[in-house]
């Protein structure tokens, strides 16, 4: 995906990361404000490109610089992996492919973002971000490559920048935008409307056309490093949220956190209104006709069967890859410190049913109500509801589409009583993990359950005389 600069990019705050402690499992570290050696890179590689421009190109300045302040914001806020084995195959991959390919992109930077989705994005300072959903989706080293391979071609082709350019030089967004707003303003005719239509089609049409031809690059690329392509081309099949696409019904995957105590009700499954499907945005014609800045899955699927000569099948029964692999526990925390919660709880059911006793899948499975509840009553702009549960589900596969409606079904206190039944069984609360005491201790303070809450602190103190939550439960 060709992240085009000139857009207002999202800081995401991630207060919560290392918050769920248990026994079995350590998060992967991340780079944060002290890693002096990556923002040094990134400011040389800012300052490189910005010492390029001249009078005639000096408008480019201001994208380079929201590259930088994008990269620079989420190693403040610990959004890439430090992992030597993950950046290793990422850096060996992208460096052989520029040398195999004589691409001229300086001093590349590749990194591992913790966004689950399966994607990837380009920053006109050499930045490569690779999400680990990514890692965690490649069937192959070949679908890894072929991923790599098109963000590569993104920056060789300078994509980015003939796009600033054209919006520099045709002014075709605040054109498209500026009639659709007398158009809802009922100051325009009906052919105002089409040509803010027309203005807002030809806005991403180009873009479109970049990922085709880096989609055609990269196998390009990978045919020079002599790859096998067959091996690779089905990762268009993956791209977004396409792997959390599990055909068991939600329904049946959530029933594991129900009792008779507190039993599943039917209205929390009630589908949100088909609106929510779309995006928003001012110029919002384009994306309620589905017109965006990425050719469709099946186009793009279609475009290298041409070029290749290969049947390309969507994925099927893709999350057994993503369960079973080596960094399934990874990419749930990362997931979590993401903040999307849909895929969160999505990907601890669907690994609890393999692991129903697994105390990290129960404590996260328990903190996403937690979570949300406090996120209900904080309603703060460094924490709400809509951080963690997405008000829009434009490209949600089916589940995760449910799951969204579920959790926007739920009031707070029934997040709670759910948390608390589910947590307050002998077959999910572990004795011997300090963790579950904790969030029985939050659940029946907030709950009122005064008794129990006394209980739970007295059997904790006696269980760690020296437990890291000793002082919160006082």
């Amino acid at each position: 995906m060709l992240r085009v600069v000139i857009l207002v990019f999202i800081s995401i705050t991630h207060s919560l990361y290392g918050q769920i402690k248990v026994n079995g499992f350590q998060p992967m570290a991340r780079y944060d404000k002290k890693s002096k050696v990556l923002i040094e890179q990134v400011n040389a590689n800012a300052e490189r490109e910005l010492a390029k421009l001249d009078q005639s190109t000096q408008f480019y300045a201001e994208s380079i610089i929201k590259s930088r302040d994008h990269v620079l914001n989420g190693i403040d806020d610990q959004l890439y992996i430090q992992n030597d084995s993950l950046e290793n195959l990422v850096s060996t991959i992208g460096l052989e492919i520029i040398k195999n390919c004589q691409l001229q992109i300086d001093d590349p930077i590749f990194l591992v973002s913790i966004d689950p989705a399966v994607n990837a994005s380009s920053l006109m300072i050499h930045v490569i971000e690779i999400n680990i959903g990514v890692i965690v989706a490649s069937s192959t080293a070949e679908e890894l490559k072929m991923i790599i391979g098109h963000e590569l071609a993104h920056i060789a082709r300078e994509h980015s920048i003939r796009r600033i350019h054209e919006f520099q030089e045709n002014d075709i967004e605040d054109k498209a935008i500026q009639a659709i707003g007398e158009s809802i303003q009922r100051r325009g005719s009906v052919s105002d409307l089409e040509e803010a239509q027309t203005l807002a089609y030809a806005l991403f049409k180009n873009k479109r056309s970049d990922e085709v031809e880096a989609d055609s690059l990269s196998i390009m690329y990978m045919q020079k490093c002599e790859e096998d392509i067959s091996l690779a081309v089905p990762m268009i099949g993956k791209i977004g949220l396409n792997v959390y696409s599990e055909p068991m019904p939600v329904r049946m995957l959530l029933q594991q956190l129900f009792t008779t105590k507190y039993p599943m009700r039917s209205f929390w499954f009630n589908d949100r209104l088909p609106i929510y499907e779309k995006t928003r945005d001012v110029s919002f014609i384009y994306f309620t006709d589905s017109i965006q800045s990425h050719p469709d899955t099946k186009l793009r699927m279609k475009a290298l069967e041409q070029l290749t000569g290969l049947k390309i099948n969507a994925p099927k029964s893709s999350h057994l890859s993503i369960i079973d692999s080596p960094l399934a526990f990874d990419l749930l925390q990362a997931a979590y410190d993401y903040h999307f919660y849909e895929i969160v709880l999505y990907l601890a059911t669907m690994m609890r049913l393999e692991q129903p006793e697994n105390e990290y899948l129960i404590a996260m499975i328990t903190q996403i109500f937690i979570d949300l509840y406090q996120a209900h009553y904080d309603f703060s702009p460094s924490n709400n509801f809509y951080m963690y549960v997405n008000y829009y589900t434009t490209g949600f596969t089916k589940p995760l589409s449910e799951i969204n409606a579920f959790l926007f079904n739920l009031s707070p206190d029934e997040m709670l009583e759910i948390a608390y039944h589910f947590l307050n069984n002998p077959e999910t609360f572990n004795p011997q993990e300090e963790f579950h005491y904790w969030q029985m201790f939050q659940l029946t303070k907030l709950t009122e359950r005064e008794e129990l809450n006394a209980q739970v602190k007295k059997m904790y103190a006696a269980k760690f005389p020296e437990g890291a939550y000793l002082k919160e439960m006082r």
